[in-house]
This record gives C-alpha cells, structure tokens and sequence, in this order.
C-alpha cells in the first residue's frame, strides 16, 4: 500500500542503466503517480519498468477517473523524456483510467 492507502503494483525489471536513464524513469513514474493519487481518484496503480529492446520502457497505469489533459507537469515530463531522445504517450479516456507510457533509449 501507498502511504495514502491506494494500492501500488510494482513489476521492476533488474536492468542497469545509465543514471540519466534511470533519472528519468524515476520521474516518469513519480510524476505519474503523483497525478493519480492527487486528480485521478484511483484506487490502484500499476507501474511496470522493463528492458524493451534497446532501451527501457515504463508504463503506469491506473484506474481513476481518466480524462486526463496534458498540464504542466506532465508537458515537463514530456520534455524530459524527450531530451533524452525518448517518448512520452498520454492515454486518458474519461472514466477508463490513465495510462502513462515512457520509452527510454539506452546503451546495451
């Protein structure tokens, strides 16, 4: 459980990454969890980080209240990943839950 009482599934990969990537996972997925435990209304949270090919792939979802709209945190989130040649996808139909989907390029 969360500190807030919400439950939070963790599925982490063992994967050794360079410490820019692994910073910006890290944000990806306190940014995403800070935004379903304060607007989403979620009950539960899944958050799963992995070795995707040549890079590392993270996904939070959840199963709030969707609707979700780019602010300006995830807009920063979005240039985070970016920076480091990756990409940030936002999936929030109303009342179906948020899915947030980071890939992040890094060396073998």
């Amino acid at each position: 459980m969360y500190p807030s009482g919400k439950a939070v599934d963790l599925a982490v990969e063992d994967v050794v990454v360079s410490d820019l990537v692994a910073n910006t996972a890290f944000y990806v997925v306190t940014e995403s969890l800070a935004n379903a435990l304060k607007h989403a209304q979620a009950t539960r949270v899944a958050v799963q980080v992995a070795r995707d090919g040549g890079g590392v792939r993270v996904l939070v979802v959840d199963d709030g209240a969707g609707g979700a709209r780019e602010g300006r945190g995830m807009l920063s989130l979005r240039d985070r990943v970016g920076t480091v040649g990756g990409r940030l996808t936002l999936h929030s139909p109303a009342g179906q839950g948020t899915t947030v989907q980071a890939e992040i390029p890094c060396a073998s």
